[in-house]
């Protein structure tokens, strides 16, 4: 390979040619078309990169939506996991959807309508919105368990509402 790049250019096809002889324009033509090579080598790079960086970028929110997916798939099991719980009475359906029986409550005055669709609504939206709450705990450096830490308090206070609301604590008259 080398013996053939010799008999293809050989040496005397290039002449030195002296400074003064050379072209004044020449070299401002070739520094110009090696800056441009550079550019566009270097706006070539910088696209690769940016690509790069938007394709992580979208890996990257599909990574943070892990809970409200988890919440969406944990939906398309809240008929099975009403009845699954059903065994432990009424209680355990409200530990597990109270979203679900506080809309149900016959207190919080809704339509005919609403009070009928909008349990069964937050029945299946309860764990989405859960995920939601996750995903903004998550935000803010809170781990992982001090999330579900927080999820679990929701179902416990919200348990405890309704048993404020369901027992004779209610019917003590407020000053």
């Amino acid at each position: 390979m080398h013996d053939r790049c010799r008999s293809e250019f050989p040496v005397s096809t290039f002449k030195i040619v002296p400074r003064e002889e050379r072209d004044p324009d020449w070299d401002l033509q070739e520094i110009s078309s090696i800056v441009e090579l550079e550019r566009a080598s270097g706006m070539a790079r910088l696209r690769e990169v940016e690509e790069e960086r938007k394709q992580k970028e979208i890996v990257q929110r599909l990574v943070n939506l892990w809970p409200v997916l988890m919440g969406i798939s944990i939906a398309c099991f809240a008929p099975v996991l009403r009845d699954l719980v059903s065994p432990l009475g009424p209680w355990g359906a409200r530990a597990l959807f109270p979203l679900a029986a506080l809309a149900g409550y016959r207190g919080v005055h809704f339509g005919a309508f609403m009070s009928r669709v909008l349990p069964q609504i937050l029945l299946y939206a309860q764990f989405p919105l859960e995920g939601l709450l996750v995903k903004i705990a998550l935000r803010n450096r809170i781990t992982v368990a001090g999330a579900a830490a927080q999820v679990i308090i929701f179902h416990l206070l919200s348990a405890a509402g309704l048993w404020l609301i369901n027992s004779g604590l209610s019917q003590i008259p407020m000053r």
